[in-house]
This record gives C-alpha cells, sequence and structure tokens, in this order.
C-alpha cells in the first residue's frame, strides 16, 4: 500500500487472536513502512470465546498490550472475529457502482434472510475483481455481514480499553495488505495462496496481480491439529482457482500462529511443483503477525 499524503502516519493495530493479543504500530511515510512497537500477549483461550461476557477483563488486557508494545496513539484498528462475521463471494453482473449497492442487499437478503432484519445486520461489500466469461462481464464481490449490535459492543470494548478504534476490518483485507505487492510483478506474476491460522479458525487468500481474487474462511478444525482436513480444504481451493481461472497456484505463504509448527506444511511438501514459504510481515516479527500489520496498514488509509 502507499500513503500519497507524503506526511509520515503512525498507524496503529490491535489483532485480538484465539489465545492473543497482538500489537503493531507502523510509521508509513509514502511506498516506506517502519516498525515502530509491537507486542505479543497470550491470554486465556476462554476470555476470547465470550468477550460479552468477560468486557471489562478483555479490556484491561487489550489496555496492557498496547501499553507493553509502547504504542503512543490511541487510535486503533482492529479486526471481527471469523465467528461474528458472515462472508461470501458472489459474481454479479456488472452495472454502475450505485446500482451494484442496491444489489448486494437483495443478494444478501436470498442468501441470507437475517440480513433484512432492519436494525439487525450490517452489511459490506468490496468489489474484488472485474470478470470477463465471453458473454457477460461480471463482478467479483466480497460480502460481509455482522450483527449491528455485535459491532458497537466491539466499539465500547475498546473506548473501555481507552482506545478510539476508527476501522473494523476484515483479516482476510489485511492479509491481502500486506501480500499484495508480491504479485504481478515482472518474474512472479503467478497467483500467490497465502494460509493463515490460529487456534480457533483459519482463512485462506489468493491474490493475482495485486487484486485479491479468492477468500474463504474455514472452520476451527483448521489448525495443525487436524492437518489432514486441512490439506484436503486447500487442495480443493487450488483445484477451483484452477478450473475457472486457469492458472495453477504454484506459490503458498503460511501465516498465523497454529501454522507455525510446520504440520501443514510436512503435509504439503509432495505436492509438485508448489513452493511454500514462511509469510513474515516485517523484520523481526513472526508469520503470526500478518494480520497485525495489514490492520496498521488500513489505518494507513485513512
Amino acid at each position: 500500500m502507499r500513503n500519497r499524503t507524503g506526511k509520515t502516519l503512525t498507524c496503529t493495530a490491535v489483532a485480538l487472536g484465539a489465545d492473543c493479543i497482538r500489537v503493531v504500530e507502523l510509521a508509513v511515510r509514502g511506498r516506506s513502512q517502519d516498525l515502530q512497537a509491537w507486542s505479543s500477549l497470550p491470554v486465556d483461550p476462554g476470555i476470547m470465546t465470550d468477550p460479552d461476557k468477560n468486557k471489562e477483563g478483555l479490556a484491561k488486557l487489550i489496555r496492557k498490550a498496547v501499553e507493553l508494545a509502547g504504542a503512543e496513539g490511541n487510535r486503533v484498528v482492529s479486526a471481527l472475529p471469523h465467528g461474528r462475521v458472515i462472508t461470501v463471494v458472489v459474481d454479479m453482473p456488472k452495472m454502475p457502482l450505485d446500482e451494484l449497492s442496491q444489489a448486494v442487499k437483495w443478494e444478501a437478503f436470498r442468501r441470507f434472510p437475517e440480513s433484512g432484519r432492519a436494525g439487525e445486520m450490517v452489511l459490506r461489500h468490496v468489489v474484488l475483481d472485474e470478470l470477463n466469461n465471453g458473454r457477460q462481464k461480471q463482478f467479483r464481490v466480497l460480502l460481509a455481514l455482522a450483527r449491528e449490535s455485535f459491532i458497537r459492543a466491539y466499539y465500547s470494548l475498546f473506548s473501555l480499553a481507552g482506545l478510539d478504534l476508527i476501522a473494523l476490518e476484515l483479516q482476510g483485507l489485511a492479509l491481502w495488505r500486506v501480500f499484495r505487492c508480491q504479485t504481478g510483478l515482472k518474474g512472479r506474476d503467478e497467483p500467490l495462496a497465502v494460509i493463515d491460522a490460529d487456534a480457533a479458525a483459519g482463512q485462506m487468500i489468493i491474490i493475482d496481480g495485486g487484486k485479491l481474487c479468492y477468500y474463504k474462511v474455514f472452520p476451527a478444525d483448521f489448525t495443525p491439529e487436524m492437518p489432514l482436513a486441512a490439506v484436503h480444504e486447500i487442495r480443493r481451493a487450488f483445484d477451483y482457482y484452477s478450473s475457472t481461472r486457469h492458472k495453477k497456484i504454484k506459490r503458498l505463504v503460511l501465516s498465523g500462529g497454529a501454522i507455525a509448527a510446520g504440520e501443514l506444511k510436512a503435509h504439503l511438501l509432495d505436492e509438485p511443483g508448489l513452493l511454500i514459504e514462511p509469510g513474515c510481515p516485517a523484520e523481526g516479527l513472526e508469520p503470526s503477525f500478518n494480520v497485525a500489520v495489514g490492520l496498521a496498514l488500513r489505518g494507513a488509509e485513512g
């Protein structure tokens, strides 16, 4: 990503994982990104399982993680946990963007009837790509739905921690911001797959030419404890992408805390022609910080 203001922007991100809170502070100027502060605070998974019941305790831990990092700002970006947001990628006819905003509401209501209840669900969409199948041009659109009450509670949680939550992001979009510059370059024009997982869930994105072309959230068994199930899901995604885009996935980046154990990599080593590499977001940071770094980059966009 690029900060086009010409000024140095300091951006702080707080990523709430299944068993850890990670904080990253970046100074972004133009295409330059300097890591200013970071921290990793292990927490009891129980407090993350039901944050609504542990609001005060979780707020104190968030504040502690920020202070542990030494982050100076109180304006932060965070991400919605997988279990509290519904995501789906759909193909829709190409149309003016104002018409698309209305069309995605009908599409969301068709797939998830509860999304039509006023005041209950918040719907957002992102156009990922423009497709031309030879008959009709289409948009590939990412839909995200979350309960409005949970979003309000999330903002309240950070306020209780003494922080100003300026944006809530999808974790998959945060990953895309970290790795999108690694595709579309001379000698590296092949699609890139990124797998990220913690102790609760996993996600997979595919980036091609800098664009986010595939996004899927996997269930809780997508961890090194269930590597065979994870490998099955990965191969299904690779086959789907190859059949629809006519490109083979040759590069896979492993990210996240649960992936670091290496069991998943061991099961993928026999995949012919697949280069597997760790996804370290910045010098000195482990792959488990990728989402946090991507959230900080989101903060630099305003």
